[in-house]
């Protein structure tokens, strides 16, 4: 069981860590190679801005293409002993 919650937590930072490499300015394909692919995406003013959505509160914003500012998830409740 502490080697589940070990694996756990180290996948948590490492996660951690890519939403940490987000920067203003990256294009959509170096976001995915970062944090992924979004559960959910949507775009508003014929495309000049599109929000994708993540678990747990995560969403990055790009306008005309690159990353304006993003919100990297909140951390996961910790497992209770």
């Amino acid at each position: 069981m502490k080697r589940m919650i070990l694996l756990a937590l180290l996948f948590v930072a490492c996660a951690r860590a890519e939403w940490s490499d987000v920067k203003e300015g990256l294009g959509p394909q170096s976001v995915i190679k970062l944090v992924g692919t979004p559960l959910v995406g949507s775009s508003g003013h014929g495309g000049q801005f599109v929000t994708w959505i993540y678990d747990r509160g995560g969403y990055i914003v790009f306008e005309n293409g690159r990353v304006a500012f993003w919100q990297a998830p909140a951390e996961p409740a910790a497992p209770k002993p």
